[in-house]
């Protein structure tokens, strides 16, 4: 039911789209509503930093980031584990100086691009939308 059509992406062979939970889903609307459903899966801390980042979609220093979210010290545990959590997402990622997270071209790691979070091309949600739209 799945598959991987390269290293960075995962999605459902058409069988996969037909089970009943593909079925289910129910595309986002609107970018706005992919950010909500985003931030449903992160920590208040987490939301916070992503609200930061998502402003320009430019690198920020580490620094910055950890102050303007309540932590003194960039490179203390609770930082580190809520942006590593969110690089784990493919939510941000450290350019190549690997001191300034950023967001990423959700969901890829691509770091050429500004930051955008439209439906993921690979989803259960948009496949089915479109199987159900044949």
């Amino acid at each position: 039911v799945v598959s991987y059509p390269d290293k960075k992406s995962v999605c459902l062979t058409p069988h996969g789209l037909e089970t009943p939970e593909a079925k289910a889903v129910v595309p986002p609307q609107d970018n706005a509503e992919v950010q909500a459903r985003v931030k449903a899966l992160l920590t208040p801390k987490q939301v916070e930093i992503f609200d930061l980042l998502a402003m320009d979609g430019s690198p920020h220093l580490r620094e910055e980031v950890a102050a303007a979210v309540g932590y003194s010290n960039p490179s203390s545990k609770g930082y580190a584990n809520a942006v590593g959590k969110m690089s784990s997402l493919g939510l941000v990622f450290y350019p190549r100086d690997n001191t300034n997270p950023k967001f990423t071209d959700y969901p890829s790691h691509d770091p050429s691009g500004g930051f955008n979070l439209p439906t993921p091309p690979h989803t259960p949600s948009s496949a089915a939308a479109a199987a159900a739209a044949a």
